[in-house]
């Protein structure tokens, strides 16, 4: 029977009928094969680097079935201008099948009846290599209101998120290390780590040198005009040495692209839970490169003026309490608060690269809907345009006049 396929989008030539047939009865689903339908879990073609497919069915009794599939772009490689496609999904393969099992049954068996899943339940890998995961959408789990748009997440979600955080970190430290001695990728940041520093280093110079452009017509920024100058060539290569030279105290696994729209949410008995999901950053190091990363990508501007002690506190009293709970004291004794703290200032440029690269985009994400191959034709254009709405967002514009004073007090912008 053909496929139905439910938007005129275009699909992997592998993607049919008999494929998800498969794929339900390796997640437990036995669908009928005419009633498949599909379609993209993402905007973008189904995700900047994978294809993100959501495909429904109905079982032999009529009920719906839903599964979430997962599957390298078709280019397969690093091609494309991407950055490294075919390594970035090993990442999130390594995680679904040792780091986050693993960590699951160690959250299982110490929380017991108030344990809550904090990410997408897997059902191994189908053929050509697929990850086959849970639709938490048909759980009941949303993106946070706003999440795509030009909002950043309230103090509720916020919390929930880091509570999560806390839990996944505490969970992945008996393994972290061990898992990276099996794929080693995850010894590696992909934002920060030396191999990508060159092709990243090209797309950090030009974006800084575009907001320098763009922010010269505001007042406020004369001032920083020049160090934002130096900055274009300083900015990524500090971020890279501060977590290769971060002593850090306790080593998890890093999420690696900790943001609102890589997490949903439910409220259940009048609490807020969350879902953390696409681990394809992933990668062992320090807490702090998550939480740097999340609060200069995802909060919103109110949350992050009055609330950023109250997040890091919550966060570290879950880490701790759930470090604890798994019987690693000495990893608990050995990462106070006033550790944490030490190594959020350490990795600060990891925030304030978000800030400038990152943010604008996160704050915009429905106006990218081209192709981010840069060898396309197209690419450089479409890049122009995107950052020019990216810099005169007025909700991003309040992001950087708050940040970028802050950031030149505490000798961020310097260009040593």
């Amino acid at each position: 029977m053909a496929l139905e396929i439910t938007r005129n989008e275009i699909y992997p030539e592998w993607a049919s009928s008999k494929y998800f047939v498969a794929a339900f009865r390796l997640a437990g689903f036995d669908v009928l094969e005419d009633s498949v339908r599909v379609e993209n879990a993402c905007g973008g073609g189904g995700g900047f680097m994978s294809e993100t497919l959501r495909v429904q069915g109905l079982t032999q009794h009529g009920a719906v079935a839903s599964l979430i599939v997962k599957a390298p772009l078709s280019d397969g490689g690093g091609g494309g201008g991407r950055l490294g496609c075919a390594g970035l999904f090993r990442r999130e393969r390594a995680l679904y099948s040792r780091t986050l099992p693993a960590a699951e049954a160690a959250l299982k068996a110490v929380e017991g009846g108030a344990w809550r899943p904090l990410w997408p339940a897997s059902w191994g890998v189908c053929g050509g290599g697929c990850i086959l995961l849970q639709d938490v959408a048909a759980a009941g789990f949303r993106k946070a209101p706003g999440a795509a748009s030009a909002r950043g997440l309230d103090l509720a979600h916020s919390l929930a998120a880091l509570r999560g955080l806390a839990r996944l970190h505490a969970a992945s430290t008996q393994t972290a290390r061990r898992d990276a001695q099996v794929e080693p990728l995850l010894r590696e940041s992909v934002a920060f780590g030396p191999s990508q520093a060159p092709l990243l280093q090209s797309q950090a110079r030009t974006v800084l040198l575009k907001m320098a452009d763009v922010l010269n017509r505001y007042p406020w920024f004369w001032r920083y005009r020049n160090k934002f100058l130096q900055l274009a060539d300083t900015l990524l290569p500090r971020a890279t040495h501060a977590i290769a030279s971060c002593n850090e105290k306790l080593t998890v696994m890093v999420h690696g692209d900790l943001q609102k729209n890589n997490m949903m949410f439910r409220c259940l008995k009048d609490e807020l839970e969350v879902i953390i999901y696409d681990f394809q950053g992933a990668h062992i190091g320090s807490p702090a490169e998550d939480l740097q990363y999340f609060l200069h990508t995802s909060t919103s501007l109110e949350v992050l003026q009055r609330h950023t002690d109250l997040l890091l506190s919550e966060y570290h009293s879950t880490l701790q309490h759930t470090l604890r709970a798994l019987g690693l004291q000495q990893q608990a004794d050995a990462y106070p608060l006033e550790q944490l703290r030490r190594e959020m200032e350490q990795l600060a440029p990891v925030g304030v690269f978000s800030t400038y690269n990152l943010l604008p985009v996160m704050l915009n994400l429905e106006a990218v809907d081209f192709d981010l191959d840069t060898t396309s034709p197209s690419y450089a254009a479409n890049a122009e345009k995107l950052l020019q709405k990216c810099f005169t967002n007025p909700e991003y514009l309040a992001f950087a006049q708050y940040l970028t004073p802050l950031f030149d007090k505490s000798g961020l912008l310097e260009s040593y």
